[in-house]
């Protein structure tokens, strides 16, 4: 059943909502959803409604709300991912497929070796993460942060039970063992963090992690180490 997304003003005390800008057109003249058929909406807070069309105006669809659930879609893992932005339409394919995989947060990371002007990108993440998010099933659009300093985004482990910072270096891969719920994941540039970023977040308690004999790209390492610990936490399969 497709979800739609409907801001928590559009939700009415007396049972109704209203869809209405691009998700009206899409469900009116794309999907053709007329009196009488069912859909999905979510406020991206959690919240996701079953409801019923109820009328149609030329701007707007009423609905009326069947049921309501909280949570629906989302895992128990709570995974922030900083990264370095890779170049182009890369980084809208990892926020896409990282919000697919469950991630709560996407931290931009400015490093020495990163490309710059991801503060500009920001907005299009949110748009292409509130996609992904109806497209999956998701009710809880991931967070998306301004871009952090590298020692900054270091400076955050606090608020996290473990981390792990992606290093071609380290001698072992993720720990087998049971992991926390609140996890922050550190992937590098092209090139790597440099000795100095490596230190730094090792100092702060950051466990370093191999992820294979390849070099891989920024969007595959961030990618393949979300969905091992999501793996790991039996959040898939």
């Amino acid at each position: 059943m497709r979800q739609f997304f409907v801001p928590q003003e559009s939700i009415k005390p007396d049972g109704t909502l209203v869809l209405e800008g691009e998700e009206f057109r899409h469900a009116v003249k794309v999907l053709r959803l007329k009196p009488g058929d069912r859909f999905r909406a979510t406020d991206g807070q959690g919240n996701q409604y079953e409801a019923q069309v109820e009328s149609l105006t030329r701007h707007a669809l009423l609905g009326r709300v069947l049921s309501h659930w909280v949570n629906g879609g989302e895992p128990q893992t709570h995974v922030a991912l900083a990264f370095a932005v890779p170049k182009g339409e890369r980084a809208d394919f990892l926020v896409e497929k990282a919000t697919e995989l469950g991630v709560s947060e996407l931290i931009p990371l400015r490093t020495d070796r990163s490309v710059r002007g991801a503060e500009n990108r920001v907005d299009r993440w949110r748009r292409v993460a509130l996609a992904a998010v109806k497209q999956c099933g998701r009710s809880r659009i991931p967070r998306i942060h301004s871009p952090l300093d590298f020692p900054d985004a270091v400076g955050i482990l606090r608020e996290y039970h473990v981390g792990f910072i992606a290093d071609p270096r380290a001698q072992t891969g993720l720990p087998q063992t049971p992991l926390p719920s609140r996890i922050l994941l550190l992937v590098g540039p092209e090139g790597g963090f440099t000795e100095e970023e490596r230190k730094l977040a090792t100092a702060a308690g950051f466990q370093p992690v191999r992820l294979g004999d390849r070099i891989l790209r920024i969007e595959t390492a961030a990618l393949f180490l979300l969905g091992t610990i999501m793996n790991l936490r039996g959040e898939i399969g």
